[in-house]
């Protein structure tokens, strides 16, 4: 694991997860991620942030245009220009729950990852930066948790680019806006690991199989 002051970065072959401390909306990436609802864009939190920073909400008037005419499912992730120099696109996932839904948020989470990075790989997109999904307005997850689902959404994603034999040199970055988060998701990110087959995997789910679930600390 590359370790630089507020960014711990993990390379999984020929993709990039980046754990770091800074402002969301000044990356320079090919794509940034911002949850939304199902039926508009929520134009608050980050999205406003985003608003703000561009100086125009096209690319939430196109997420507004598309969720109109489609039925947008939870999990589900939507591309979008994003109308700046600063990044291509906008992928709009659709992660924020209205009160008392009952929809399991964890797996909500990592499938909207899962399908952030698959629908920006098919745009050639080759950068994504991500926000702590779920753990603001509009979620209900703890920092732990929206950091397991991200990562399991991250795995899923380089493993399913290894079965497609995609080679091209991919990142993903988690954006952060304090240290406790960061140490929180570093913690996590040092749970998986690339194994000879090529494929990643999380070290606790491979040494509960073997029955020693103690012997792995992932905290390294």
């Amino acid at each position: 694991m590359n370790i630089i002051e507020n960014l711990y970065e993990k390379k999984f072959d020929n993709f990039s997860v980046k754990v770091k401390m800074g402002d969301l909306t000044k990356e320079k990436v090919d794509a940034v991620i911002v949850p939304e609802w199902y039926r508009f864009s929520e134009r608050d939190g980050l999205a406003k942030a985003i608003i703000k920073a561009n100086g125009n909400a096209k690319s939430f008037d196109d997420y507004d245009e598309i969720a109109k005419n489609t039925n947008l499912q939870f999990g589900d992730s939507v591309v979008t220009d994003s109308y700046s120099e600063l990044y291509k696109k906008i992928i709009h996932t659709v992660t924020v729950l209205p009160r008392k839904h009952h929809q399991d948020e964890e797996d909500m989470v990592y499938t909207a990852v899962y399908n952030a990075i698959m629908e920006g790989r098919k745009l050639g997109l080759k950068s994504f930066a991500f926000p702590a999904l779920n753990t603001g307005m509009g979620g209900n997850l703890d920092l732990e948790t929206s950091a397991s689902s991200i990562l399991l959404g991250f795995k899923n994603a380089i493993n399913e680019m290894q079965k497609n034999k995609d080679k091209e040199e991919v990142s993903a970055s988690v954006v952060l806006m304090n240290k406790e988060a960061l140490n929180i998701f570093k913690k996590e990110l040092s749970c998986y690991e690339l194994l000879d087959n090529g494929f990643v995997f999380d070290l606790r789910r491979i040494n509960r199989f073997g029955g020693d679930i103690f012997a792995v600390r992932c905290d390294r």
